[in-house]
Formats: C-alpha cells, structure tokens, sequence
C-alpha cells in the first residue's frame, strides 16, 4: 500500500533513502532495525518508487502498477460506497418530509407546498444566488421559471383584493352597527373568512387606521377648574415678581390622567402638585379621584416637610388650605381663573 499518514510518509522516505544509498535489500534494512516496518512492506515501497521511476524489473514494475491501480480502485469502490449510503439517506429523508407535509395537510386543510413554494425559493436564493439558482430550483418543484416570476405580480394583485374586501366588509358591518369596534370587527371576519385566506390581524389593525375606520370614542373631559365656587380668592402677588432662590415662590396646579379600562370605559384620578418656582422640583404631590381639598392639602404637606414646593389650583382657595399656610406662615395668592390658582 501507498504511504497515506505522516508516519508512513516518514518511513517510505527512509526506506527509499537507505535503498538508493546502499543498496541493501530489504531484509537487510530490517536487520538493521532502522525503520519499524515489515520486510514485505518495504518490498512493496521500494517496488512503487522503482515504478514510478522506470527502474527495476518488467515483472517488478508491472506488479508495482498492478498494485497501485488495484489501490486505487479499492479506494473509489469505497467512496462510491460512502456515496451512495449518503444518497440513500438522502432519499430516504426526503420521503420522511415528504411524509410530514402529506400528514400536515390532510389535517389542517391547508396546501403547504403550493402556498409555499415560492417563498422557499426566494429565500434559498436570497442566501445563495450562485449555488441556488432560481431556474434549478423551480425545475427541481416542477415549475417554470416564468411562473415563479408571475408569482410576485399576481401576489401584488391579490393583497391589494384581500385589503379592498377587508375595507368593503369593515363599512358593511359598520352600517348595521357604527359602533362596534376594531376587535369585535376582526374576530367577526375571522370567522366569516378563515377559510378564504383572510389577511392578518395586524394589517386588519392597520387598514382600520388607515383608513380612518376608527370608532369616534366619546371622552368625557373632566373640570379642574370651578370659578363659581364662592369662597374668598387671593391676589396675584406673584406678576411681577422673579424668585432668586429656592422656597422663595411655589406654584401648585390640579390636573387629571385618564385610565382606560376597555375601548368603551375609562374613568379619571386627579393628580396634585406642588413645585418650586426657582428650581422648577416637584415637591410635593397627591393622587386621588375626586377633587376633595384631601389630596391638595397631602400634597402641600409633603412639601411643607421638605421645604421645597409650588402651588396653584382653585383648591387652595378653601378655608382649610388657607389656615394651614397661615400656619406655616406663608403667603397665598391666586393667578388667572382660566388656569386655575397659583
């Protein structure tokens, strides 16, 4: 046999060296216990080398040739061997996924390899033009190359079919009930056209929006104000003048925040605050759902107790809030009514 390993290159190499340079035969190079190799293989290493260099006897290089092909050929029936196990494996898992798709058809009812065909592909030759070639590929499905391309178009047309009809049966619904929202909306066509390729939930979403096909949602906006209240108010002591420190000037404001519960329900919490005029720092802060002077009055406590603060509201005007900041010995005063107290 021919020298495959790096050892055995090594040993050929000085099996053919010690040869030429000596002339020893080989028993008499494996007396010397030079190479660890066996007579018969050095007989056969320095027949190759004799052949291959056109010495030694006819007999001997015919031998050599012999051998060399009948080595060769060994080794071609074995990677034919080693082929062809792999193709039949490959074949045997293509009939398994073929299998599978059967199987996953018959049970939901949907038409794998024809709805999928082209996107496979796409993709296939997106990752690799030169070895995935779009010719190959649809000739390996059984398609023309012209219908991959006709594909693309006529998947253009029928999106813009599937949204037109989506649009059509949104303002259907809409005049038997102008009210019903996007989610009912969407569960009703699933169910009327689950089985005629309906679009997707998101792109539904999408079209309502687009379109402006959105339910009006009537909001009910809440008043902070009241300048109608009847209690004593104070003057704007504050137009005219410029805070040049901290806890010189706060300002205190009553706004709402919505809380949506569902599409049709929210309700409103009123949000208290206090900050100071010269930092512009929240100081202090209430949250509560009702506009109850409670929730001021927690909020201007918590920034009494860090001396830090601004107030407005029309809350502020009660008799309450004025006693607690004639308390804390602080001065009261009241801006625009339009935006409330200051």
């Amino acid at each position: 046999m021919t020298p495959h390993t790096e050892f055995q290159k090594k040993y050929y190499q000085q099996v053919i060296e010690i040869h030429q340079k000596t002339g020893f035969s080989p028993r008499k190079i494996a007396k010397l216990q030079l190479v660890p190799v066996s007579v018969r293989q050095m007989y056969h290493w320095i027949a190759i080398f004799e052949a291959e260099n056109g010495k030694g006897s006819p007999r001997r290089i015919m031998e050599a040739k012999k051998s060399k092909e009948q080595e060769e050929m060994e080794s071609l029936k074995s990677r034919i061997s080693e082929l062809e196990e792999s193709l039949r494996l490959e074949r045997l898992r293509n009939r398994l996924n073929e299998k599978i798709i059967d199987i996953a058809e018959a049970r939901w009812h949907i038409e794998i390899r024809k709805k999928s065909w082209h996107q496979a592909v796409r993709d296939l030759h997106a990752e690799s033009a030169t070895e995935c070639q779009v010719v190959e590929l649809c000739g390996l499905l059984g398609v023309s190359k012209q219908a991959y391309y006709q594909h693309d178009e006529d998947a253009v047309h029928a999106k813009a079919a599937r949204e037109e009809f989506a649009i059509q049966y949104i303002r259907e619904v809409r005049k038997e009930d102008p009210g019903i929202g996007g989610k009912k909306l969407w569960y009703m066509y699933q169910r009327d056209f689950r089985f005629d390729s309906p679009i997707g939930r998101d792109r539904f979403c999408r079209i309502i929006d687009e379109q402006g096909l959105k339910v009006r949602r009537k909001m009910r906006k809440p008043r902070t104000t009241d300048s109608t209240h009847g209690l004593p108010t104070y003057p704007n002591l504050i137009k005219d003048y410029i805070p040049t420190s901290a806890d010189r000037l706060w300002v205190s404001d009553i706004t709402y925040i919505v809380i949506t519960e569902d599409d049709y329900h929210c309700h409103f919490c009123y949000l208290s605050l206090i900050l100071d005029a010269y930092t512009e720092e929240i100081i202090g802060w209430s949250v509560g759902p009702t506009l109850d002077t409670d929730y001021p009055m927690e909020a201007l406590r918590m920034a009494l107790r860090r001396i830090e603060g601004r107030m407005r509201s029309t809350s502020y005007t009660t008799p309450t809030v004025a006693a607690n900041m004639r308390a804390a010995s602080m001065w009261g005063c009241c801006g625009s009514t339009a935006s409330g107290s200051a």
